[in-house]
């Protein structure tokens, strides 16, 4: 449905509850098909901000895989999340979710 282009590069908390907000905001705003929805998308934003605010911040590795996780629980088969080329170029990220 709609492809999500993410920049959390070793970002302060604070940006990556943002990334996490605009996700969750692009998906309520956007996505058609909810009653399909099995899963509860409001507590898997809470638990999403929660796991991005920790100290110390975790990898943006990890902040990627969860966000890759929380998406499948649309079972979109659009929805892409991809770091930025900056972050691909200096290997932080993941090549598959």
């Amino acid at each position: 449905m709609f492809p999500a282009l993410l920049a959390a590069q070793r970002s302060a908390g604070v940006d990556r509850q943002l990334v996490a907000a605009a996700l969750w905001a692009k998906a309520r705003y956007n996505y058609a098909y909810w009653d399909a929805v099995r899963a509860n998308w409001d507590s898997a934003f809470a638990a999403t901000v929660t796991f991005a605010e920790q100290r110390p911040a975790p990898p943006d590795q990890l902040l990627f895989r969860r966000l890759r996780r929380w998406g499948t629980l649309l079972n979109d088969g659009q929805l892409a999340i991809v770091a930025a080329q900056s972050s691909w170029e200096r290997g932080s990220c993941p090549t598959s979710g």
